[in-house]
């Protein structure tokens, strides 16, 4: 019995990866779609409401059922879906132009079949998009490749307003790259694969070029608590005076911890205080405030909240935390390299954030513009030059293509470790919060701190 508890967690962890992976593109809140197969081979669809829970995950993973949902507000991935009925070229063909339009690299892409691939040969082509390093919007990556899905009669998801099937059941294979035929992994491996996706520069494609406005950045982001947002979804309004600052406090949460469309966010908002203001809002209670009213109230909510985090640069947890991460051994490995310099312990700590999720690969592309980021348009020079002085950075050539390629960079000395800092389920990325949730004995042993650094 214990052995088959030990695999039932094991699984349960396979699940929760695999729900992971799909809720970065997909949005698992209702409506979602059911996908069953009938006896002749068709697909039948229903709607369905609730949110997608690990049963259901694994029915999709083991056929029963599958599943399917609208695209998140900022998705990881854009698929293809080449339907070969719709298409007068060979399914080859039509990769080869993908490949050619998006100027993609073997190791920007992957190729899955649909659900009826078996029948018909069709499939799903994944690419990772990016736009100066930094994933977009749903809005923004539909409006850059949808010329190009359309020049080749595809269609392109995920969708605001049109659900997509989620990836990696029995009937959609893994497919090689030159013969389409499908290859023999499992969804563990599949997730693997995938998450290995090198992400696709799509600044060359933007079809008319945008403003980019320097905003200042508000100081001190706010990010509300999960904790404190599970107790109101569970509990409701907790007393009198406080919707306004409820709605505004979920719709923040809905955009930065789930990452769902804005509208989805006012219909999950809507739905809950209707059902649970508890009494505690006078107006609801007595009618004053029609649906009407209310519904407009959430949707400026939504909107202020999403506006501003885009205004910020803040991207959502799921997508925040395969960018940035750094695990307790970085710090260590910070002190060792700059004991006592707070300054240059900073800027480190910057640039193993960005350098530790992409460490897998033999090195690791880094933008000028990231280099300013990290330290400043002055001193990133000569702070390259210290750490190469130390035997941490090399570069295993100086080649760069202006517009599509920057210099590539190896640090020597760290191993990869996916055992990230995380606060309130968001990896840690600024120097100050870490610093300020660590002991101080901890600061003034490990990084050779004293009280004025501190």
């Amino acid at each position: 019995s214990v052995q088959s508890k030990d695999n039932q967690q094991i699984n349960n962890q396979l699940l929760i990866e695999y729900d992971k992976f799909c809720n970065r593109t997909t949005d698992s809140y209702s409506p979602y779609i059911i996908i069953k197969k009938s006896i002749e081979g068709k697909e039948v669809y229903t709607r369905a409401r609730g949110k997608i829970d690990l049963d259901q995950r694994e029915k999709h993973l083991t056929g029963i059922e599958m599943t399917g949902g609208r695209g998140k507000w900022y998705p990881v991935f854009m698929i293809f879906d080449v339907d070969t009925q719709n298409i007068k070229m060979s399914k080859g063909a039509i990769v080869d132009r993908l490949k050619e339009d998006l100027n993609l690299k073997d190791y920007q892409y992957e190729i899955i079949g649909s659900l009826s691939h078996k029948d018909k040969g069709n499939f799903h082509v994944y690419i990772r998009p990016e736009i100066d390093g930094q994933t977009r919007t749903l809005r923004n990556n539909l409006r850059i490749l949808k010329p190009v899905s359309d020049k080749l009669n595809i269609e392109l998801y995920p969708q605001s307003w049109r659900k997509v099937c989620d990836p990696f059941s029995p009937y959609q294979p893994l497919l090689d790259k030159e013969s389409l035929e499908p290859l023999q992994h499992d969804f563990k491996k599949m997730i693997e694969i995938f998450n290995n996706i090198e992400p696709v520069n799509l600044s060359g494609l933007i079809q008319q070029q945008e403003f980019k406005f320097k905003i200042k950045p508000a100081q001190g982001i706010y990010y509300p608590k999960h904790q404190e947002i599970n107790e109101l979804i569970k509990h409701g309004l907790q007393g009198p005076g406080t919707r306004h600052i409820t709605i505004l406090n979920m719709a923040s949460y809905y955009s930065v911890s789930e990452n769902v469309l804005p509208t989805s966010a006012g219909r999950l908002i809507w739905k809950w205080i209707k059902n649970k203001h508890n009494g505690q809002s006078k107006d609801i209670q007595s009618g004053k405030l029609s649906d009407i009213q209310l519904k407009y109230e959430i949707e400026k909510a939504v909107d202020w909240a999403y506006t501003y985090y885009m205004r910020n640069d803040v991207r959502p947890n799921p997508v925040h935390n395969i960018g940035y991460g750094i695990a307790q051994k970085h710090i260590d490995f910070i002190a060792e390299v700059f004991p006592g310099d707070l300054v240059n312990q900073k800027r480190l700590f910057k640039l193993l954030c960005y350098y530790n999720p992409r460490s897998h690969w033999p090195y690791v592309f880094i933008h000028r513009d990231k280099w300013i980021e990290f330290v400043n348009r002055d001193r990133y020079k000569d702070f390259q030059r210290a750490l190469i002085g130390k035997g941490i950075l090399s570069q295993p050539d100086r080649f760069y293509r202006p517009g599509s390629q920057a210099m590539r960079y190896k640090i020597h000395g760290i191993k990869q470790d996916k055992g990230y800092i995380v606060y309130d389920h968001r990896n840690m990325n600024d120097f100050n919060d870490l610093m300020a949730i660590q002991p101080v004995e901890y600061l003034k042993s490990k990084l050779k701190l004293n009280r004025q650094n501190i």
